[in-house]
């Protein structure tokens, strides 16, 4: 089985009967967790982050959710960021 973007599934009738070894992505989300930071009064619940792909016909786009998401440094939403394309990419190819 191959998995694709939805827009490359084989719909030539000519391979219509390998169709069935495609599946397609239309959109695909993560959700990453980590620890509440020091300035919260919360009983152990994690911050969660969640990440989108969707696409609505013109290629994916991201969609980022939260209620809370502490970082120190810029560069720790980039490597969030980076690793849920990794992702993306893993299963559609290049994003």
């Amino acid at each position: 089985m191959k998995i694709v973007h939805e827009n490359n599934l084989p719909y030539e009738p000519a391979i219509k009967g390998d169709c069935e070894n495609y599946v397609g992505i239309s959109e695909m989300s993560v959700t990453y967790i980590q620890e509440p930071d020091c300035t919260e009064d919360r009983d152990g619940d994690y911050q969660k982050l969640r990440i989108e792909a969707r696409d609505g016909g013109g290629g994916f786009f991201l969609n980022l959710k939260t209620d809370s998401w502490s970082i120190d440094n810029p560069e720790g939403i980039t490597e969030i960021v980076n690793d849920f394309k990794k992702r993306l990419n893993e299963k559609i190819g290049d994003l």
